[in-house]
């Protein structure tokens, strides 16, 4: 795996959109109406975008399988981020999910917990093409040594319950899980 590069985006974006399509954690975000994928790549824009500035993006040196990595506690408020926030809403969430969003996050960050600095698998994939021959695997296993290097906990959610025995494979446990509309369940190494 390599750091990704903005020379990197559309294929990042492209490998997320796939694999996310039909995500539980997404749809809720994104909703049914008409336009969905466009704002499935808008989606994965913005999370690029905050990766590349508060955390790092991964993309296989194949290019067949990418994460998205968040550092909570470098995020900060800049006119970019701002401006990015704006641009989210009005083009991906839409006005009246705001508040719906807002609590879904909050639910999310009070069952976030880790014991140090976090390593926030935000976003992991793997090229719909791909699936099911160990890139996956090879990725977490990557994504792994990279924060027990760093010092950092990793953690991530996921929506997916069929993901669970991977995940657990891979070395992580589920610590907890919330109903935030769906089950969502939390994950740490």
């Amino acid at each position: 795996m390599k750091r990704a590069t903005y020379s990197d985006r559309k294929e990042v974006i492209r490998i997320l959109s796939g694999s996310f399509s039909e995500n539980k954690s997404v749809s809720y975000l994104v909703g049914s109406r008409a336009g969905r994928n466009q704002r499935i790549d808008r989606l994965m824009e913005y999370a690029f975008d905050e990766c590349m500035d508060f955390g790092v993006v991964y993309i296989s040196e194949d290019m067949k399988a990418c994460a998205l990595v968040l550092y909570p506690e470098k995020k900060k408020t800049t006119c970019k981020s701002i401006l990015r926030n704006v641009k989210l809403v009005l083009s991906v969430v839409g006005l009246f999910n705001v508040l719906k969003i807002l609590k879904k996050e909050s639910i999310v960050a009070k069952a976030q917990r880790a014991e140090r600095l976090k390593y926030y698998v935000w976003f992991v994939a793997v090229d719909i093409s791909f699936q099911s021959q160990g890139i996956g695997s090879h990725l977490m296993s990557e994504l792994i040594k990279d924060s027990v290097e760093m010092k950092r906990q990793l953690i991530l959610e996921t929506s997916t319950e069929r993901n669970l025995p991977f995940y657990v494979a891979n070395g992580l446990s589920v610590y907890t899980d919330e109903d935030v509309g769906y089950r969502l369940y939390f994950l740490k190494y």
